[in-house]
């Protein structure tokens, strides 16, 4: 994680020491004013991420200092606050951070791979478990960026590293090509099902867009990752610091909810009693073409 650092009030007297310390203490004091600008326009860029000014503050002197250790006010108002608050944020697993992210990737990462022969969700789910899961081989990038560069070029970089990688293995076009051939045989297969997808799947996919919103930041966040982009239960974990069961009953929770939510709505709009809105979702069963990646994205 972030180091902290020592901060001042303008009311304080900074130490005196002999190794310099106290040079550097004064330093800080007289950069002061233009960090806490810089925390502004970050703070008026995301205000509903949940990270302290001060540890933002930190941050951006952390990155301003030289090799020496001496803060560089030409460096500083040189860094990107904004991106650095966001990615301050997402390290520390903050919902409006991650869903803000997660958006940001959705967005751009389709063109930045558009000459390359790999899927973009593929792309945006290894870039996002990158970006936030530690192993004893790699640490969270998130945690790497230095504000110097605006984050959407370096997320470029991390992305195209990652989509020239997934190019390499081998087989990967025709696992593709043999699983979607295998799910369409196997939607179209039966007529009675077929029927009934032409009866209710509209009404049941307008229940669904409409259910998602209604949920709490945090469970649309965890739905959204999990189920929508594909990062696995172990790598949200690390991101909200809880341990892997507690997040599974996170989730599990959270489609608990926008299922009873979708079915309230589906009843309501399909205008089916209790009986026959179970009747036909028993038949529809996990062939209906909806899910959860599906009604997002609509």
């Amino acid at each position: 994680m972030i180091a902290r650092r020592k901060t001042y009030d303008d009311a304080e007297i900074a130490p005196e020491s002999g190794d310099g310390s106290a040079v550097r203490d004064a330093q800080l004091l007289a950069h002061r004013d233009a960090g806490m600008a810089l925390v502004a326009l970050a703070r008026d860029a995301w205000p509903t991420i949940a990270v302290s000014d001060d540890l933002l503050f930190d941050a951006l002197l952390q990155r301003a200092r030289t090799e020496g250790g001496h803060l560089d006010p030409d460096l500083l108002g040189r860094l990107q606050a904004a991106d650095l608050l966001l990615a301050l944020g997402v390290a520390a697993g903050d919902p409006s951070a991650v869903e803000a992210l997660v958006t940001l990737l959705r967005h751009h990462v389709p063109s930045w791979v558009q000459r390359l022969p790999v899927e973009a969700d593929e792309v945006t789910q290894r870039l996002l478990e990158r970006l936030v899961r530690a192993t004893p081989e790699n640490e969270a990038i998130i945690e790497r960026y230095e504000a110097r560069v605006p984050l959407l070029g370096w997320l470029r970089v991390v992305a195209s590293r990652i989509a020239v990688d997934i190019t390499r293995s081998e087989g990967r076009a025709s696992q593709r090509e043999a699983r979607f051939e295998a799910g369409l045989a196997a939607a179209t297969e039966d007529p009675e099902l077929e029927r009934l997808r032409a009866r209710y799947g509209e009404a049941f996919r307008t229940a669904a867009r409409e259910a998602l919103p209604t949920l709490p930041a945090r469970a649309r966040t965890l739905l959204l990752l999990h189920y929508v982009e594909g990062v696995t239960v172990d790598a949200i974990a690390v991101m909200y610091d809880v341990h892997r069961v507690t997040l599974s009953r996170w989730i599990a929770a959270a489609r608990g909810d926008l299922e009873r939510e979708i079915l309230r709505r589906f009843r309501e709009t399909a205008q089916l009693t209790a009986d026959e809105c179970a009747s036909v979702l028993r038949a529809l069963g996990s062939n209906l073409s909806i899910s959860l990646g599906g009604l997002t994205r609509e």
